[in-house]
């Protein structure tokens, strides 16, 4: 995450990335407050709580008053405790940026190339995922008649 005149950007290497490419991304300038505040106020106080703790500091973007550097995987155990906590499921990111293009998707088959670059699938296997789901609510409402038409024929 690089400050840059306009705003925050993300660079990625391509040695840091699983389709191996370089990746820089403009983040939306909404969020450039909230990271300003961040560095400014928040991350400082994390980094004196790791110091009066004996902990070691990072360069990490995210820190831990428990762990230090948060990595992808503290960052992912979290996640999927704090849905647990609120939707009653373990989601990982993974699981639930796919759930939520797909569901995109499903409202706007248009949007099926932009679902595809969030989730670093080509737009054919972004198009099986929703083709997937069209049939998979189609098979509910299916299951649903059926269900209304037993009951219908048992009164």
């Amino acid at each position: 995450l690089v400050r840059a005149d306009e705003g925050w950007q993300v660079i990625l290497y391509a040695n840091e990335t699983k389709d191996g490419r370089y990746h820089r991304v403009i983040v939306n300038p909404i969020l450039t407050p909230p990271l300003d505040e961040y560095f400014a106020v928040h991350r400082p106080l994390l980094v004196r709580a790791l110091r009066d703790r004996g902990g070691k500091v990072s360069e990490a973007l995210f820190l831990s008053t428990t762990i230090g550097r948060m990595n992808e995987n503290w960052v992912s155990t979290m996640f999927c405790r704090r849905t647990k906590e609120l939707i009653g499921a373990a989601w990982s990111p993974q699981a639930f940026r796919r759930a939520i293009t797909s569901e995109a998707v499903r409202r706007d088959p248009r949007l099926v190339a932009g679902a595809a670059a969030v989730n670093r699938h080509s737009v054919e296997v972004t198009a099986q995922y929703y083709n997937a789901a069209r049939v998979a609510a189609a098979d509910r409402r299916y299951q649903a008649i059926l269900r209304e038409e037993r009951q219908r024929a048992r009164r």
